[in-house]
């Protein structure tokens, strides 16, 4: 073997054993760490946001418990109204095969014809609005409070709400029920199967059309004080043909 190569296998030599030194010293190290992993206590950190119960309601809970409060105030203002309405023409409404969306539309319209029922309307955006700012600037303990808080309203809101749907709903049948305030169709032609008719001479006006019965009525003179007008009720079999004008 020439001296050149004993030389590379020398330094080959070296270095092995010095990788071999270096690999035993981290196996130490390893070991070491381990034991001390063994012995201390496991440490988790829980922060305080992160506990249950206090995460904030998530977006989509919250525009749901809105909607469900502002749907149930139109629908309560619908109810009163329409019920009063026409209790004041001595119909009760339950009898009525009306559907619900015809519910929700007068609690809506009613507002035409009285706007001071807004004031509920504005207690409960105020409401969602702070609703929704609370839940934008993570106000923990309105949030904690919020269901709590959305039923207290509820009632508060219920003793607002009934006598001014009350009073509208027989506000506006009282001005249906007069002729010269009366804002209900006309009746034109009516005929029905059994030959009877009625046209605009006899002063009809149309007052429901309902899947089952159609009801017409005729409206009191000015000053006339009866407490509840002419009222016809017709089951749709009966009706051939029917005609209307507004007024």
């Amino acid at each position: 073997m020439s001296q050149k190569s004993r030389d590379v296998r020398e330094k080959l030599d070296e270095e092995s054993s010095a990788t071999r030194k270096e690999l035993e010293l981290a196996r130490a190290r390893i070991s070491e760490l381990e034991g001390r992993l063994q012995q201390e206590p496991f440490k988790v950190e829980v922060r305080r946001g992160d506990k249950q119960g206090e995460n904030p309601p998530p977006i989509s809970g919250i525009i749901k418990d809105q909607l469900v409060l502002i749907s149930f105030l139109v629908f309560f203002v619908g109810i009163i109204s329409t019920h009063t309405y026409y209790a004041s023409f001595g119909i009760k409404y339950q009898f009525l095969d009306l559907p619900t969306f015809h519910i929700i539309y007068y609690g809506l319209l009613i507002l035409i014809d009285a706007p001071y029922l807004v004031i509920p309307y504005v207690l409960v955006i105020a409401w969602l609005g702070l609703d929704g700012y609370s839940a934008a600037s993570r106000l923990r303990r309105f949030t904690q409070l919020r269901g709590l808080l959305t039923y207290i309203l509820i009632i508060p809101l219920l003793a607002i709400v009934f006598p001014l749907a009350r009073h509208a709903g027989e506000k506006q049948a009282e001005a249906d029920l007069h002729e010269n305030t009366s804002q209900l169709p006309k009746i034109v032609n009516l005929q029905l199967s059994s030959g009877e008719k009625y046209g605009l001479g006899d002063q009809y006006r149309l007052l429901v059309v309902d899947s089952t019965y159609t009801i017409i009525f005729k409206p009191l003179d000015p000053g006339d004080n009866a407490t509840l007008p002419n009222i016809k009720r017709f089951a749709k079999s009966q009706i051939n043909v029917i005609e209307t004008i507004r007024p």
